[in-house]
């Protein structure tokens, strides 16, 4: 099979948002290859990048296997500010473009643990064919180096969400893309509850995303607001669906670990620790307490722990 034939009819297309992270969107998207490289019924990379300055639209426009998509949502154009657009913007926009059966979403911060989606793919396929009305498979995903164990079979007050998953293109589609009302989180715990309401399964499977903590503790220390703010806006849409008014939201989820969690982690090491090392240097020339005090908690928990955490 050539790289040409992986476009042209493909079973599985693997879509990835690139957010300025070049040393690990090379990682998830090595390991993307690595895990379909033999897959027969083709497969297509899509990647949606908002106008990174490191380096990754340069490599990316270099990657003949890759379908890019480069919309800017930084700086100026013609003296005038570029329309910012958020997450939800540009997820629908890969999905749109998308000619697979199934869709698999990555983040460029993650590694596949091999076998998630070829498993996953053959399974979907038997439980099609009994008629289910299947809409999505939810991978386990962990955060290196936080946490050693992976999350799955997670629930919100009952309801299966798919955080990363093989989706049917299908169900996304009818059930009328992604709400880009959310600047980016709780997006998938809401198209997690879309496809629930329109009678579509979401399920957990045992495949695993390695997912890497804090690859821009920076921006997740900044996007704090946000992400309280996404949290409101999904209550507030669930409200009376998923949970009563003033009900708090319970969310269940099981944990394993896997025998090779510490091979798939480790390729993260240098990248995540560089990055975390200039980030502290960047954050002391600029005196960054948020930042700083962050990178204190961690220090102080390694101490008590052996465990370098950042949170």
């Amino acid at each position: 099979m050539t790289v040409g034939d992986t476009h042209t009819n493909p079973a599985v297309s693997v879509l990835v948002p690139s957010y300025n992270r070049k040393p690990f969107l090379k990682l998830a998207i090595d390991s993307i290859r690595q895990e379909l490289e033999e897959f027969e019924p083709g497969y297509e990379i899509i990647a949606a990048d908002g106008g990174s300055d490191d380096g990754s639209v340069q490599w990316l426009c270099k990657q003949k296997d890759i379908i890019l998509i480069l919309q800017h949502n930084h700086g100026q154009w013609q003296g005038k500010p570029v329309v910012r657009r958020n997450s939800g913007y540009y997820i629908n926009l890969l999905l749109k473009c998308a000619k697979g059966k199934y869709v698999c979403w990555m983040t460029d911060d993650a590694i596949i643990v091999p076998g998630a989606i070829l498993n996953a793919y053959s399974y979907f396929e038997e439980r099609l064919k009994t008629g289910e009305r299947l809409g999505a498979l939810a991978f386990y995903n962990n955060d290196w180096p936080i946490k050693k164990k992976y999350l799955g079979d997670i629930t919100l007050n009952g309801i299966p969400i798919a955080h990363y998953g093989l989706f049917l293109r299908q169900a996304l589609e009818e059930v009328g893309y992604y709400d880009e009302d959310y600047y980016f989180y709780s997006v998938d715990d809401d198209m997690s509850c879309k496809l629930w309401q329109k009678g579509w399964k979401v399920e957990s499977y045992k495949a695993f995303i390695c997912h890497c903590a804090h690859a821009n503790l920076g921006a997740r220390i900044s996007n704090t607001e946000k992400a309280l703010e996404d949290k409101k806006r999904f209550y507030f849409k669930w409200n009376g669906l998923l949970f009563d008014a003033n009900e708090d939201v319970r969310n269940d989820w099981k944990e394993v670990e896997i025998s090779d969690d510490t091979n798939v982690g480790r390729k993260f090491a240098v990248p995540y620790y560089f990055s975390l090392a200039q980030q502290f240097l960047v954050a002391l020339a600029r005196f960054d307490r948020k930042f700083l005090a962050s990178v204190k908690r961690g220090l102080l928990r390694y101490l008590k722990t052996g465990r370098w955490v950042t949170q």
